[in-house]
């Protein structure tokens, strides 16, 4: 199973695409939000209704989590005891 979480003012493009991409793939995703209401509002003012709410789904079913950027969607995310993830060119 695919979550892909959805906060308000995420990047219509980095979530629907892979969603798009994935579903025709035969892959089982679902759409998240983390708000307390399935529509959320993405950064260009599209409403998408969630399949379900955080509290909905068991974490522990994912084989992949999709994060899609966009603000305000990142301060609205849980906060997390990890640093943010940094991803770093290799030299030359």
């Amino acid at each position: 199973m695919v979550f892909v979480f959805l906060a308000t003012g995420f990047e219509d493009i980095e979530a629907l695409a892979p969603i798009d991409i994935l579903r025709r793939g035969g892959v089982a995703v679902t759409t998240v939000s983390i708000t307390d209401d399935r529509v959320v509002e993405s950064a260009h003012g599209v409403g998408v209704v969630a399949d379900a709410l955080l509290t909905d789904v068991n974490l522990a079913e994912a084989e992949l989590l999709v994060l899609p950027g966009g603000l305000p969607g990142r301060p609205s995310s849980p906060e997390s005891s990890h640093p943010p993830c940094r991803h770093r060119s290799p030299p030359g």
